[in-house]
């Protein structure tokens, strides 16, 4: 038990070492569209989080004409900024002034006149693009950005561990595919725009379904039972329209290429489910080196994580409603 308050203790400490938000790190999204006498109409989206915009700004290349003014708005937890300008867009830079010091990525989406769509992404260690040396990855890149919103989404991550406390090897992955049918759903009709549903209400209920997870496990482990205990791919399948909203978060700031909509949402749908293959991969692996190495029962270890995923679930909670 001694081994089980020292991991318990290292755990807190870790949590209150965090910021105070458990959001995953959502992309900003630039959208340059090509039109006749090389006029570019340019949308800059910037994600807010915890009340605050990154300070980021997109660069363009030399040549191309500084605008006179443009427009802000924000749309839900973004703010979108638009504006005018005069480039060939043949050679060139485009930086992302500021993406050095974040830990976000930049979605790029360039549309030239009389050719397809680019897409690429900018990250921290490669802010800059150049147009004349790069022709972009296409549809592909909405694969890498769902096993990232999936990997770096600290809530969804530990929804998942909760339910791998709850459920028996064998209903693994009957449990984990109604999950993936739940999110799926809603991610879809959310990403092509027919629902609409706040981001606030959305990421509080989310950090609700892992502290009532993390009780169903600990009711579990005391020999009790409940309708999450015998059913639980039912409660599972619930809680994924819950967290498909919250997936869907990312694609409202990235935006689907006009035309591949479908194609997209399936990449990135195939993505999230390859970021939580891993993630249950590494899990598997990370407990049995646990016990290797500490000689811990399993019995202890679950524990000790049960009540870390119910420390998360309820922090998280607490700091999404004050």
């Amino acid at each position: 038990m001694v081994n089980i308050c020292r991991i318990f203790v290292i755990i807190i400490m870790f949590i209150l070492s965090m910021p105070a938000s458990a959001h995953e790190v959502r992309p900003a999204a630039l959208e340059i569209l090509q039109e006749d006498d090389d006029i570019l109409h340019i949308e800059w989206k910037l994600p807010i989080t915890d009340g605050r915009k990154l300070k980021l700004f997109p660069i363009l290349p030399s040549q191309c004409k500084l605008p006179n003014d443009s427009a802000q708005k924000i749309v839900g937890n973004i703010i979108v900024e638009s504006w005018k300008s005069k480039c060939p867009l043949d050679d060139g830079l485009i930086t992302i002034d500021g993406l050095d010091r974040t830990l976000t990525d930049v979605f790029v989406r360039i549309k030239k006149r009389g050719q397809e769509e680019q897409i690429h992404i900018l990250r921290p260690t490669r802010p800059s693009l150049n147009l004349a040396e790069t022709q972009g990855a296409g549809l592909s890149e909405y694969l890498g950005i769902g096993a990232e919103h999936m990997l770096l989404g600290w809530d969804h991550l530990l929804f998942v561990l909760a339910l791998l406390l709850i459920v028996a090897r064998r209903q693994i992955l009957w449990v984990i595919t109604a999950f993936t049918l739940g999110h799926s759903i809603t991610l879809g009709i959310t990403a092509l725009g027919l629902l609409n549903v706040p981001s606030g209400p959305v990421e509080l209920l989310i950090a609700l379904s892992i502290f009532f997870l993390a009780i169903e496990a600990q009711r579990k482990s005391q020999g009790k039972t409940s309708l999450t205990i015998r059913y639980p791919w039912i409660v599972s399948a619930a809680f994924g329209l819950l967290h498909g909203l919250g997936f869907a978060g990312a694609l409202s700031e990235i935006g689907l290429p006009k035309g591949q909509e479908l194609w997209a949402l399936a990449l990135f749908n195939v993505g999230i489910e390859l970021g939580q293959i891993l993630f249950i991969l590494l899990a598997g692996a990370l407990l049995m080196v646990i016990r290797r190495v500490t000689w811990l029962s399993e019995d202890k270890i679950r524990w000790a994580l049960i009540y870390s995923v119910g420390t998360f679930g309820a922090y998280f909670t607490l700091t999404r409603i004050f």
